[in-house]
C-alpha cells in the first residue's frame, strides 16, 4: 500500500461524511502503501474500489449557467441573457460594452430608452423621431401636431405671441405704456388732440397741461386751471382775461378804463411826478435826504426814523434822548453798568438787598439784616414786633438778657432757670443748699420695679411677676395694685389740637425740620390729625366730642405722680382709666377734688403693670415733660355725640409736656399741657368700618373718604421706613383728685 493512503484516508472519510451519499463520482484506489513511518498499514495488503459521493463543478468553457452541482458558472453582465450553450449575449442593443434594455437603442455611445408616449411628432430624446405631421403642419412644444395658439409659418408661438415678419414670434409689451411701439411692429395706443407719445409710452400734452386739460398752442393756464386765451390787443396794462397783465405803469400811474397808463389823479392831481419826485398833497416833490439819517426830507415825509431811546438832533443826526451807554442809548429810568450795557434797577416790593444794577434798594436798621427776597428780618429772634440782640431771650413779647451770673439754680430774670440742683438739696438765693448730688438710683430691698432715677431694679423670672407692694419677684400671676400712694390728677380738659403749632402740638419724631398738617404748622410740631379735626369742624359745628364725654362723666382719666421731684431727677407718673367715687352730683369733677378708683383695664395682664407709664418725667421749674419714641399712651376716640362710646387705640411715640401751677404751700394743685402721640391710621380706620353707623356723628363713608384724602400717615412708629402712623396732639388740664384704690 502507498505511503499517502494512510494519511489520506481520514481524508476521504471526512468528505464522505460531508458529501453525503448523492455523489456520482468513483475514485479507485489500488496498490500497497506503508503508513508513513516504515510499516505496512494494518500489517496486510489492500485492495479493491473506494466508491464516494463527492460533486465536482462542471464549469469548463461556460461563463455562466448551471454548474452540474447546483451552483452557477458565473453571472451575465446587465440586460444579458446566458445560452444553453454556458455563453452570456445580448438580446437587444450594444452600446459601447454595455447591453441595453429591451427597447432601448444607443444615442451618442448611451443606451437610451425613446420616450413619445402621447406624442404625434418631434424629437423621442434618443436622436430618433416620434412621428411626422403632414406637410405644412408644425410639431407644436407638447409633441402634437399643429399649434395651440398661433402657427407662424411651421413655427408654434407661445400664449400671447404674434407672428411677424421673417417668419419669428414677438410678444407685444405694453405694460405702463398709453401708447408707442409695442415692440413687435404694433402699437400700444394713440393719444388725444393736443397730446403726444411721450418718454416711457405716456401720452404728455404737446403745449401746456392746465388741470385735467391739454392747452393749444398759444394759450395759457388761468386762475382756475382753465385753458385761456390772453387778450392784450391795444392794452398796455391791466387783465389779460386770463388772470396775468398786459404790462405795469410807471411810478405815480394807474391804469386807466381804457387799459392805458395815467396819472393817479388822487395823488398829485392831474400832474405825473417825475423818476426822483413823490407826490404830496401840494403836488410832486424831491425829497431832501442826502446827509441826512432823520429829520424832515422837505416834501412832509421824514429821512429815517431812530432806534429806541433815541431823538432825531438839528444836525438831523440820531442822539440818545436820556443816556448814551457804549453804542446803545438807555431809557428814563435805566443806568449804564460799568462793563457797559443798560440796566433797570427794580426795588418793587423791596426795602433792602439789591437793585438788580449794583445798587441798593435800602438798609436794615440795626439787630435787623436783609433776606433774599428783600425784606428786613429780625438779625437773631424776633419778639413782640421787635429785634432782640444776641444773647437775648423773648419773654412775654419783650426782648430779655438772661442773667445767671453768680447763680447754680433758681431763675435767670427771664422766665427761664439757671439749673436745678442735685436731689437732697433746694434753691436759695441763686445757690444750691443742702447736701447735693447726682440721683442715686435706689433698690435698697427691690428685686423688680423702678429704681426711682428712670430706670428698673431687674425683671422677675419666668412663672414669677412683681408684687407691686413690696417690688419683690413672687410666685405665680401678679395681683393689680390696691394701693395708689402718689399724688392724683384728674383730666378735666380734653381736646384735640386743631393745628400743628404752639399750644396745639409736639414734635413727635424729634425732627424740627419737619411738622404737620403742612401749611398749618411750625416748629416741628406734629398734628396730622389737626387737619381731619379741620375738615369735620363744619359738620360738628364747634362740638368737642371728646370733651363732651369728659364733662358727663363718661371719660375719666387720671394721673399719678409718685414721688415729683422738682431737681431734674427723673421719676414716675402713670395714667389710669378712672371710675368716679360719688356721682357728679354729689362731687363735680370737674372742679372739686373728688374721690377715684382706677379701673382694671388701666393694667396689662400678666406684669401688673400701668398701660401708660412714664418712668422719665423731669420737672424744672413749673414745666414737666415725659415720655419718647418707646412711650406708649392710650388714645381715647368717641365715636357719637350723644351716648358717647369709648374707643381705645394703643399709641407710641408718647410725650407729655405741661405747666403746673402750685398752692402757697408748692403742692401741685394743676397741670395744663399737651399729650402727643403717633396712631396707627389702619386701627383708626378699621374702628370706624366696625362701627355701626348711628354710632358715627357723621356718613361712614365721608369719614372714610376724609381720612383718605386728609389724614396722611406722617410718622414711621415701626421703624420699616414707611409711614404708617398719624402724628395726634391732645390738649389737657388736670386737677387735683385723690386715688382711693382699685375699682372692680
Amino acid at each position: 500500500m502507498s505511503k499517502w493512503y494512510g494519511a489520506l484516508l481520514p481524508m476521504l472519510s471526512s468528505v464522505f461524511l460531508a458529501c453525503g451519499s448523492g455523489g456520482n463520482t468513483v475514485l479507485t484506489i489500488d496498490g500497497s502503501g506503508d503508513t508513513g513511518q516504515g510499516g505496512d498499514v494494518g500489517g496486510e495488503e489492500v485492495t479493491g474500489e473506494v466508491v464516494s459521493d463527492v460533486c465536482v463543478p462542471a464549469c469548463q468553457g461556460k461563463v455562466c449557467g448551471p454548474d452540474g452541482c447546483g451552483g452557477e458558472c458565473g453571472a451575465c453582465g446587465l440586460n444579458q441573457e446566458c445560452g444553453d450553450d454556458g455563453q452570456c449575449s445580448c438580446p437587444n442593443v450594444m452600446c459601447k460594452d454595455i447591453c441595453c434594455g429591451a427597447g432601448a437603442g444607443c444615442f451618442n455611445e448611451l443606451c437610451c430608452m425613446p420616450e413619445c408616449e402621447g406624442k404625434e411628432c418631434g424629437s423621442d430624446g434618443c436622436g430618433g423621431s416620434c412621428g411626422d405631421c403632414v406637410e405644412g403642419e408644425p410639431c407644436g412644444p407638447a409633441g402634437k401636431c399643429g399649434c395651440e395658439f398661433v402657427n407662424c409659418k411651421g413655427v408654434c408661438c407661445g400664449a400671447g405671441e404674434i407672428c411677424i415678419e421673417g417668419d419669428s414670434c414677438c410678444l407685444p409689451d405694453c405694460e405702463g405704456k398709453q401708447c408707442g411701439d409695442d415692440g413687435c411692429g404694433g402699437s400700444c395706443g394713440s393719444c388725444g388732440d393736443l397730446e403726444v407719445c411721450g418718454a416711457g409710452g405716456v401720452c404728455e400734452c404737446e403745449f401746456l397741461k392746465c388741470g385735467e386739460a391739454c392747452c393749444a398752442d398759444g394759450l395759457v393756464c388761468s386762475t382756475e386751471d382753465a385753458c385761456c386765451l390772453p387778450d392784450c390787443k391795444d392794452k398796455v396794462c391791466g387783465d389779460d382775461g386770463c388772470g396775468g397783465s398786459c404790462g405795469d405803469c410807471p411810478k405815480n400811474h394807474v391804469c386807466g378804463e381804457d387799459f392805458k397808463c395815467k396819472c393817479a389823479s388822487d395823488a398829485c392831481g392831474e400832474n405825473c411826478c417825475g423818476d426822483l419826485e413823490v407826490c404830496t398833497p401840494v403836488g410832486c416833490c424831491i425829497p431832501q435826504c442826502e446827509g441826512k439819517s432823520c429829520g424832515d426830507d422837505a416834501c412832509g415825509q421824514t429821512c429815517g426814523d431812530c432806534g429806541k431811546f433815541e431823538k432825531c438832533g438839528d444836525d438831523f443826526a440820531c442822539h440818545c434822548e436820556f443816556l448814551e451807554c457804549g453804542p446803545a442809548c438807555c431809557g428814563a429810568d435805566e443806568i449804564c453798568l460799568m462793563g457797559g450795557g443798560c440796566c433797570k434797577p427794580d426795588c418793587t416790593g423791596k426795602e433792602c438787598g439789591s437793585d438788580g444794577c449794583g445798587g441798593s434798594c435800602g438798609t436794615c436798621p440795626a439787630l435787623e439784616q436783609c433776606d433774599a427776597a428783600g425784606a428786613c428780618k429780625c438779625q437773631f429772634k424776633e419778639c413782640g414786633g421787635n429785634c432782640c440782640k444776641t444773647g437775648e431771650v423773648c419773654a412775654a413779647d419783650k426782648c430779655c438778657m438772661a442773667s445767671c451770673s453768680g447763680k447754680e439754680c433758681g431763675d435767670d430774670g427771664c422766665g427761664g432757670s439757671c439749673g436745678v440742683c442735685d436731689a437732697g438739696c433746694a434753691c436759695g438765693s441763686g445757690l444750691c443748699i443742702g447736701s447735693c448730688g447726682p440721683c442715686v438710683p435706689s433698690c435698697t430691698g427691690k428685686q423688680c420695679g423702678y429704681d426711682g432715677c428712670g430706670g428698673k431694679c431687674g425683671e422677675c423670672a419666668a412663672g414669677k411677676s412683681c408684687d407691686t407692694k413690696t417690688w419683690q419677684c413672687v410666685s405665680g400671676a401678679c395681683k393689680f395694685p390696691t394701693v395708689f400712694p402718689g399724688e392724683g390728677f384728674k383730666f378735666v380738659l380734653m381736646k384735640m389740637g386743631k393745628d400743628g403749632n404752639a399750644g396745639e402740638a409736639l414734635d413727635i419724631d424729634d425732627n424740627a425740620a419737619t411738622c404737620a398738617p403742612a401749611g398749618m404748622c411750625s416748629g416741628g410740631r406734629d398734628n396730622q390729625f389737626g387737619a381731619l379735626m379741620k375738615s369735620l369742624a363744619p359738620a360738628l359745628g364747634g362740638a368737642e366730642p371728646i370733651q363732651a364725654a369728659v364733662e358727663a362723666g363718661e371719660i375719666i382719666n387720671l394721673v399719678e405722680l409718685l414721688a415729683p421731684k422738682s431737681d431734674g431727677t427723673p421719676f414716675l407718673g402713670n395714667m389710669y382709666r378712672g371710675i368716679a367715687v360719688k356721682p357728679k352730683e354729689q362731687c363735680d369733677f370737674q372742679a372739686q377734688v373728688c374721690d377715684y378708683l382706677v379701673h382694671p383695664d388701666s393694667f396689662v395682664p400678666g406684669t401688673c403693670l400701668p398701660l401708660t407709664a412714664f418712668d422719665n418725667v423731669q420737672m424744672s421749674g413749673n414745666v414737666i415733660t415725659a415720655g419718647g419714641p418707646e412711650y406708649m399712651f392710650s388714645f381715647p376716640m368717641i365715636l357719637s355725640f350723644t351716648g358717647s362710646q369709648e374707643v381705645v387705640i394703643p399709641a407710641t411715640h408718647a410725650k407729655m409736656m405741661a405747666e403746673l401751677t402750685f398752692d402757697a404751700g408748692g403742692k401741685i394743685v394743676e397741670m395744663t399741657g399737651i399729650i402727643g402721640c403717633a396712631v396707627p391710621k389702619a386701627e383708626i380706620k378699621k374702628i370706624i368700618e366696625n362701627t355701626p353707623a348711628e354710632a358715627l356723628p357723621l356718613d361712614k363713608a365721608l369719614i372714610l373718604q376724609l381720612m383718605d384724602l386728609v389724614v396722611k400717615a406722617d410718622i414711621d412708629a415701626n421703624g420699616d421706613g414707611i409711614k404708617e402712623s398719624v402724628s395726634a396732639g391732645l390738649k389737657f388740664k388736670a386737677i387735683r383728685g385723690n386715688i382711693k384704690g382699685l375699682g372692680n
